[in-house]
């Protein structure tokens, strides 16, 4: 197997040593969201995919990594194409990725994100790698498996991550056993926060009420923080499933995205930095 890091299998180009001008004002710092669900992974794909429009509404570069394959679709980008194909060398990146949208493209990770993090290879390295494409995002929006990789946990640092949770006990039970196992093998000072999506509350009341529940007892018993982020309505999101961005419109969810998108400015996000300016994922 080529080295999965390698920046020409990453970039599917080298880097442009004639870029002047455009080299001033290049970008240096990578900004990852990661989204999951805590028992519906393709639920939690059509969250990512839409969040990544919105972000992508608000100007922002966005590359939309898709391990969980409902996230690129939620935004009409389909596709047979894989990350693996560019970690092993049989595609360059604009092969792979598609633009459905201004400011937007999706990359289906549903093998070789799996592939980078059973060989410990989802590194710092290989998030450069996307700061040393010709046209570099700001943003990453990737979806992560709520029962993690071959039933492993992970995540690709110590940031914040926006934890979809259905409202009602199952999905306080749900969303704590998520948190638990993300972060039962990391030190407290390393462990991320997280950022409560209440999907299903009648109102912004109920919402509040259960993400207040699961922030306590996150505190209370795990010591990591859990604040909440906003509701998105009843069925919503169940009658997007599987709609591209063509396909209909779904006004009250975007909204909330939109919002959210526009919020996430000031989130502790994981960053990586570009090679030349000393590349560390920090938080």
């Amino acid at each position: 197997m080529p080295n999965p890091l390698s920046p020409v299998h990453l970039a599917g180009l080298p880097v442009d040593q004639a870029a002047g001008l455009r080299s001033l004002f290049a970008r240096t710092l990578l900004r990852i969201l990661p989204v999951l669900s805590c028992d519906d992974d393709r639920t939690g794909g059509v969250v990512a995919g839409r969040l990544a429009l919105a972000l992508a509404r608000h100007g922002r570069n966005v590359v939309l990594l898709d391990a969980s394959g409902a996230a690129a679709a939620s935004v009409g980008a389909t596709g047979a194409r894989d990350l693996a194909d560019l970690l092993h060398g049989r595609a360059e990146f604009d092969a792979v990725a598609l633009g459905p949208a201004p400011g937007l493209r999706c990359l289906r990770a549903t093998q070789g994100l799996p592939e980078l993090i059973a060989a410990g290879a989802a590194n710092d390295e290989f998030f450069a790698g996307f700061l040393r494409l010709e046209n570099p995002p700001d943003t990453l929006v990737m979806t992560l498996p709520c029962q993690g990789f071959g039933g492993m946990p992970w995540l690709p640092g110590s940031g914040e991550v926006l934890l979809l949770c259905p409202c009602g006990e199952r999905g306080l039970t749900g969303a704590y056993a998520v948190i638990k196992r993300l972060v039962s093998e990391m030190p407290i000072d390393a462990a991320p926060g997280f950022r409560l999506l209440i999907n299903g509350a009648s109102g912004e009341r109920e919402a509040r009420v259960q993400a207040r529940h699961l922030s306590d007892t996150a505190r209370r018993f795990l010591g990591v923080t859990a604040s909440y982020a906003a509701n998105l309505p009843r069925n919503v999101l169940g009658q997007a499933l599987g709609v591209s961005a063509g396909g209909g419109r779904h006004p009250d969810s975007d909204r909330t995205l939109a919002r959210l998108a526009g919020e996430s400015a000031m989130w502790q996000l994981t960053e990586c930095a570009a090679p030349e300016a000393g590349a560390a994922l920090t938080h």
